[in-house]
């Protein structure tokens, strides 16, 4: 029996032939036929081609930008079949993610010992070469995400899929939930602008400082080009993409981080709306609060599909860019009597860098996480008294357990959901540290 065939499969067993092959395979014992864990069946968007799919046209310029830093790619299941060489084949989307992700690691490998290489701790270069290397393992972290993501069964090309079915359903269009598709674009566009122009800022800078006649010190080259010692062709073939490539590793999966947060909190405060135009001033509820409910239910779990690809992003983000504020700060501060302006500004753009990086991070997903507990404000609103049947008590009382929960949102890898609260958290931990540092200095 073919692996693949999948009508044999259905017709063997009574049942109807899926709507795609992804949706049955055959178990390693007894060849018996099981669900994928991918996307509910019969959802009406498994014969829609990924470049059809809404949220992906919208932001089908930056996927693309992406794709050329190796940041991301369309799985062969879900392009259009084509009969392709065996050149193509070899010369595809997923080998070169995948070469941009051993490049990132190599980059992290042969700088690893730079910063313990003749150096004290107490010592300014020091830090300097820990928050460089650092740097270097955020941007490689970020590409294996990036990799990670497109390859999984249950990661980006998934939440869009569930996403399609979301805008598609009947209760999304009858709650008027719609998706401004060139709204989105331009602000995508906009997006991946800003990012481009700091990719090739950042890469002029260091040709021009390296090559050009402004060069920097031995020491410095010497540096920078670990293992290569000081022979700048090797440094020019590697080192050079090795730095363009990470930057764009740095900004493009924030980028994409902090646009699925602003779609998926516009859902939400569309449901919220709804909810709140239904209710009237004397508390009388005249709408469907169970298809309102079950609109939000779903939009969770489109979240918690995007938590899923987005979670080891924030987990890594959060981790070096609070290790790199604490040392830059430190740094600030010590070196604040022997004014050293280049040392200074060097750690004074890595403090601000990395304060504006996690701020846009965290909120964002605070956003979000304020946006779906946006309802329990209008639901406590709703007056019982008048009502004689016990369908919308219970509806009511299934709604307020759910958001009363708080188990929705973006999470620092499964371990607590990122909030306003957390937040607070962090900058109180900051300021703290803050003092601590101005009373010993």
């Amino acid at each position: 029996m073919k692996v693949g065939s999948v009508d044999f499969i259905a017709e063997d067993h009574g049942m109807e032939r899926p709507a795609s092959v992804d949706e049955y395979y055959i178990g390693k014992e007894g060849g018996e036929p099981r669900r994928s864990r991918t996307s509910p069946p019969n959802n009406g968007t498994e014969g829609i081609a990924v470049g059809d799919i809404i949220l992906y046209r919208a932001m089908k310029i930056m996927y693309t930008t992406m794709a050329v830093f190796g940041l991301y790619y369309m799985p062969a299941e879900h392009q259009q079949s084509r009969q392709k060489r065996w050149i193509w084949k070899l010369i595809n989307g997923r080998n070169f993610c995948f070469l941009v992700t051993l490049m990132s690691w190599f980059g992290v490998l042969r700088f690893i010992h730079v910063p313990f290489v003749h150096q004290k701790p107490g010592n300014p270069n020091f830090v300097i070469k820990l928050v460089c290397l650092l740097w270097f393992i955020q941007c490689a972290c970020n590409t294996t995400v990036c990799f990670v993501a497109c390859s999984r069964s249950l990661g980006l090309h998934t939440f869009f899929r569930n996403w399609q079915e979301f805008c598609q359903s009947e209760q999304s269009i009858s709650l008027g939930l719609t998706f401004p598709e060139q709204k989105v674009k331009k602000k995508v566009i906009a997006g991946v602008v800003i990012c481009l122009c700091i990719v090739i800022g950042c890469a002029l800078y260091v040709i021009v400082l390296l090559f050009g006649e402004l060069g920097s010190s031995e020491s410095d080259i010497a540096f920078s080009l670990e293992p290569f010692g000081s022979n700048l062709p090797n440094y020019a073939l590697f080192v050079v993409p090795n730095n363009i490539l990470s930057q764009a590793a740095f900004l493009f999966p924030a980028l994409h981080f902090i646009l699925i947060c602003k779609f998926l909190s516009s859902q939400f405060d569309a449901i919220t709306s709804s909810l709140s135009k239904q209710i009237g001033r004397d508390g009388s509820f005249t709408g469907d609060l169970e298809a309102i409910r079950q609109e939000h239910q779903r939009l969770c779990n489109i979240t918690a599909d995007a938590d899923r690809i987005f979670s080891p992003f924030i987990m890594v983000t959060m981790t070096t860019g609070l290790v790199v504020g604490m040392f830059t700060l430190y740094q600030l501060f010590k070196m604040y009597d022997e004014l050293n302006i280049v040392t200074m500004i060097f750690f004074g753009y890595w403090f601000v860098c990395m304060a504006v990086y996690l701020a846009f991070i965290s909120c964002s997903a605070g956003t979000l996480h304020d946006k779906i507990q946006a309802p329990l404000f209008y639901l406590h609103d709703v007056s019982l008294r008048d009502v004689n049947s016990s369908d919308l008590s219970t509806q009511l009382t299934t709604f307020l357990l759910k958001l009363h929960d708080n188990y929705a949102g973006f999470t620092f890898w499964g371990l607590f959901y990122i909030s306003k609260e957390f937040m607070i958290t962090v900058a109180g931990a900051f300021i703290t540290y803050f003092v601590l540092l101005t009373q010993t200095f």
